[in-house]
């Protein structure tokens, strides 16, 4: 057969048409995509007794029943890290109030269906927002964060956690939305709506809403329609004013002030973007993990050897980006730090602006407080592959270290599930699973 011919195949009916090896390979990264979503979702609806549940999920589950059977229900959310006199804003509870009365009930494994609905549909508009929102010489990178989101194993931990704070990466792509479009009146409407919602949601979403306002006012303050900011931020925060009223009222004692390593929330930002950092959740377990799974009697280490492949694949984008530093310093910079464009300022308010200012607060800084950041994480990543890779044909090999990263990321949440549900009882943060508690009387 000639070459020609090679990569087409005849029909029944006598006319010519691709060969299916060839359609394939023309739209593999549209497969690849889709692949990852799918994988992404079934990791967050598999095995649904694995749940965490421990004394914030309870508060949760307690604080919806206690509504639906006494009608009850309070002016502000849990008691923060930043000590017992200083209670979350009454949003996040509220928000389960409402999913709850969608519920058939309100019980544990019903409420945590619902944020992984969330996260699910926070993966699909995502898909949506790059293909409409974002410019079409900047799409790439964010179809492929669409995709190492879905994967991640930490972004899928915490989609399948009883949390308030896990439903803000939802939010937070609203936002971003808006801020694009921040030189139009809906634009600016949104973004100062939901920016006054996410910190009511949790404490740490004012300071990610102000690094974003701090950007904006810094590099690019003519962009945005101000009046009509200002009236989303001020409809934003109406529901703030209960917490407000019991703040004025006074406030217990709160934690020490602690100093921050300023390097610790930058190290965050990194760990959750490689999902790697699961030693909190498994504690003593980890080394057991590394090991997993069991071939017989023998240790696989093929969590070791994923684990390892993600640090690696980092590792050469990393060198990579340096090597494109040294060729044209002046454009990668302006691409990578600069305000060039609207994904690097983005970048530029989440890495830079976030974590700088959680540096100089004076709590610790926490892992979980990246969730909200996390369509961010995803896309750091994928535009450190794209900067790195200069104009040049070199994408072509950046394509494939994001495959292969996507390919490991996922390869560690399944193993991770895996082993939680083997496991059951995890001396770590991850606890006891849901399943496991539920025959000492726990209620499904």
């Amino acid at each position: 057969m000639p070459d020609s011919d090679r990569a087409t195949t005849l029909s029944h009916e006598g006319t010519v048409s691709p060969s299916v090896g060839g359609v394939f390979w023309r739209h593999r990264l549209a497969i690849g995509l889709v692949a990852a979503i799918v994988a992404g979702i079934a990791f967050r609806l598999i095995w649904i007794d694995d749940i965490e549940y421990k004394g914030d999920e309870a508060w949760m589950v307690d604080y919806v029943r206690a509504f639906w059977h006494t009608g009850t229900w309070s002016l502000v959310g849990m008691i923060s890290s930043a000590g017992p006199g200083l209670p979350h804003p009454g949003l996040g509870p509220w928000l389960f109030l409402a999913i709850s009365a969608f519920l058939p009930s309100a019980g544990p494994l019903e409420l945590v269906r619902s944020i992984e609905a969330i996260n699910i549909i926070t993966i699909i508009l995502m898909v949506l927002f790059a293909r409409y929102a974002v410019d079409r010489s900047e799409r790439e990178p964010w179809l492929w964060a669409v995709a190492l989101m879905s994967v991640n194993p930490l972004a899928v931990i915490y989609s399948r956690k009883l949390w308030a704070m896990d439903t803000l990466p939802l939010f937070t792509l609203v936002m971003l939305c808006g801020w694009l479009y921040r030189d139009r009146r809906w634009g600016a409407f949104v973004w100062g709506l939901v920016g006054a919602l996410l910190g009511q949601i949790h404490l740490t979403g004012f300071v990610f809403a102000a690094s974003f306002l701090g950007v904006v006012l810094f590099f690019d303050r003519r962009s945005t329609r101000w009046l009509a900011w200002f009236a989303g931020s001020l409809l934003g925060a109406i529901p703030l004013l209960p917490w407000l009223v019991v703040i004025a009222e006074g406030i217990g004692p709160l934690n020490p002030a602690h100093f921050n390593n300023p390097i610790v929330p930058f190290g965050h930002w990194i760990n959750f973007a490689l999902g790697i950092d699961l030693f909190k959740a498994l504690g003593d377990d980890f080394t057991s993990f590394l090991g997993f799974p069991k071939i017989g009697l023998y240790s696989s280490y093929l969590a070791t050897l994923l684990l390892a492949g993600i640090v690696v694949i980092f590792a050469i984008l990393m060198r990579r980006l340096i090597h494109q530093f040294h060729l044209d310093r002046r454009s990668t910079a302006a691409l990578l730090l600069g305000t060039r464009t609207p994904t690097s300022l983005a970048l530029d308010a989440g890495l830079i602006g976030y974590c700088a200012l959680l540096a100089v607060m004076s709590q610790p800084t926490y892992l979980h407080y990246m969730i909200i950041a996390l369509p961010l994480l995803a896309l750091w990543v994928a535009w450190i592959a794209r900067v790195g890779a200069g104009p040049g044909p070199s994408m072509v090999s950046a394509r494939r270290l994001l495959a292969a990263l996507v390919v490991a990321q996922a390869g560690v949440t399944m193993l991770f599930l895996a082993y939680i549900h083997q496991t059951q009882v995890i001396h770590g943060d991850y606890g006891t699973t849901y399943g496991s508690q539920r025959p000492a009387g726990l209620p499904r």
